[in-house]
């Protein structure tokens, strides 16, 4: 059986509970903690407190709040870092700093110092160096050989280097060129890099002279003079291969060069006054070169019908075959060079343009340069207007340009001069009155009547202010034989060199030989039906090279 007891409280219990639960309920909360102290504020505060600045300078302006008056000092900058102001009252402020450019190798550094009272405070300003990359010498002219040189790097930083080409090495500022096996000039470059900058150094070496062709620069004396002193002339070709001499075509071209000179009076009469002189030239470019380059004469078609010549290569040849200067000045040289078509220019050398030095006929070296033309008779017509009328016979072109207008006053001076010292380019005139023109007894002479000699406008290139006096000829249209005032120049120019100062002009022994059998008149008729060739562009004119 099981039993069951249920106990009772105590009164004293209860109540006892009751005040436990009353006194938790009336106790006050803790306290809250205090907050700390605010920490004390420093004397100075520095936005930054550091800068790095570029090799070229700047300006910076740093800003500070001070708890009291303050100064500012540089420590270590020298003249190149400077404040704008070194003192202040209490509170914010800026101050700016000058960094002028670091012209130094090496980088540079300086300290701000501001104090305020007993604090210390510091802005640091870090300079980088101005970097540098040169090399001297950075031109270097190497003969073919090749060989060893040396530059000077100056420079504060790491480079690298780059080769344009295989033939130069480098190794340490030292420069290693191999030999040039070419005959043409090289060019490579060594690239110096880093950092943004570069220099460069540049290798220029000259190409292998081949040895001498033995053909080249062998002197056939083609015609002796049998009266007077001896006129040198002076016939050589470029860019004609060793081949070309070999098989003749060379002294073919002079052979033809030769007999269109001598084609016209007065050379057909008097070309017994004249030494003839054919000179090898070797060229290792063939045929149709146009830079000049690779030419041994560096004769070069510039554009149209312009083409020009290395002179002094010129001379250099022609020297081989009179082998004295003072005879060269009494020359003229043929050079023709190597191309079919309608080109050629002559440069005229006047000595002592203001002494009369053509009183004796010497002039000075004439180099007419035509190329082989475009037909026999085109390659004629260039021989006889370069060679025999401007290089010899120191004549004008007759001819004028469409559109070109007037000869201005300074030129017509210059060929006025030369005029009256060298006795040239007088078969033009800058007058139109028949009483006064260079060739007026010609217009009076009944014996001249055929050959129709006047007054046309025209010459030098130019339409007006200028005349000439027939309205063909050679020194016109490449074609129609020397006019009559052209053959005089021609003939008192071949009589002063054959037989000296000393030899006087008589106006009637000339005519006399000049229409001997009315010979000329019916040449000039005959050389009428030669009209085709001047349907080309006429070449221009004569360079005058005056010393």
């Amino acid at each position: 059986m099981i039993m069951k007891y249920f106990g009772r409280l105590h009164p004293g219990w209860l109540i006892a509970a009751a005040v436990v639960a009353m006194a938790a309920q009336c106790r006050p909360d803790p306290p809250e903690p205090p907050e700390p102290p605010a920490p004390p504020k420093p004397d100075i505060l520095f936005i930054d407190t550091s800068y790095d600045i570029s090799c070229e300078g700047a300006t910076i302006t740093f800003t500070l709040e001070a708890a009291g008056a303050w100064s500012a000092t540089v420590v270590g900058g020298g003249s190149w870092c400077t404040l704008d102001k070194s003192s202040g009252e209490a509170g914010t402020m800026s101050s700016v700093a000058t960094i002028t450019p670091n012209e130094e190798l090496v980088p540079r550094s300086c300290v701000i110092k501001i104090k305020v009272g007993d604090t210390l405070g510091e802005i640091t300003i870090n300079q980088a160096q101005l970097n540098v990359l040169t090399a001297s010498p950075d031109q270097f002219q190497v003969p073919a050989e090749g060989g060893v040189f040396t530059t000077e790097i100056t420079t504060n930083i790491e480079y690298e280097v780059t080769l344009s080409d295989e033939w130069i090495t480098w190794d340490d500022a030292t420069v290693t060129v191999a030999g040039n096996p070419k005959s043409e000039e090289r060019t490579a470059t060594i690239i110096l890099s880093g950092a943004g900058l570069a220099a460069t150094l540049t290798i220029t070496q000259a190409g292998t002279v081949p040895p001498p062709d033995p053909l080249d620069g062998i002197v056939t004396l083609l015609q002796t003079h049998a009266t007077g002193y001896g006129i040198p002339l002076i016939f050589m070709g470029d860019a004609f291969p060793a081949s070309m001499i070999e098989d003749g075509t060379y002294q073919s071209a002079v052979g033809s060069a030769v007999e269109a000179f001598f084609g016209e009076e007065p050379y057909i009469t008097f070309r017994d006054m004249f030494d003839v002189y054919m000179v090898n030239v070797v060229s290792d470019r063939y045929p149709d070169s146009t830079s000049g380059e690779s030419t041994t004469l560096g004769t070069c078609f510039q554009g149209g019908n312009i083409v020009g010549v290395n002179l002094d290569k010129c001379q250099e040849y022609a020297l081989l075959a009179v082998e004295d200067e003072a005879v060269l000045n009494k020359s003229v040289i043929i050079v023709l060079a190597n191309r079919e078509t309608h080109a050629g220019r002559c440069f005229l050398t006047f000595i002592d343009m203001q002494d009369g030095a053509g009183e004796d006929g010497i002039c000075g070296l004439a180099v007419a340069v035509s190329a082989l033309g475009t037909s026999h008779d085109d390659f004629v017509g260039l021989i006889q207007h370069e060679a025999g009328g401007h290089g010899f016979g120191k004549l004008a072109d007759e001819y004028s340009y469409e559109g070109i207008g007037a000869i201005p006053e300074s030129v017509t001076e210059t060929y006025k001069r030369l005029q009256a010292t060298h006795h040239a380019y007088v078969n033009v005139d800058f007058t139109d009155n028949p009483e006064s023109v260079l060739w007026s007894r010609f217009i009076a002479d009944e014996r001249y009547r055929a050959e129709s000699i006047g007054i046309f406008p025209g010459g030098f290139g130019y339409e007006l202010g200028v005349w000439h006096p027939t309205g063909q000829s050679i020194m016109n249209l490449d074609y129609g034989g020397y006019n009559a005032p052209s053959r005089e120049a021609i003939y008192i120019r071949l009589h002063k060199l054959a037989f000296g100062a000393g030899w006087e002009y008589d106006f009637d022994e000339f005519a006399a030989f000049d229409i001997k059998s009315e010979e000329v008149v019916s040449q000039q008729a005959r050389h009428a039906a030669r009209s085709l060739q001047r349907k080309m562009a006429p070449c221009p004119p004569p360079v005058i090279i005056a010393r």
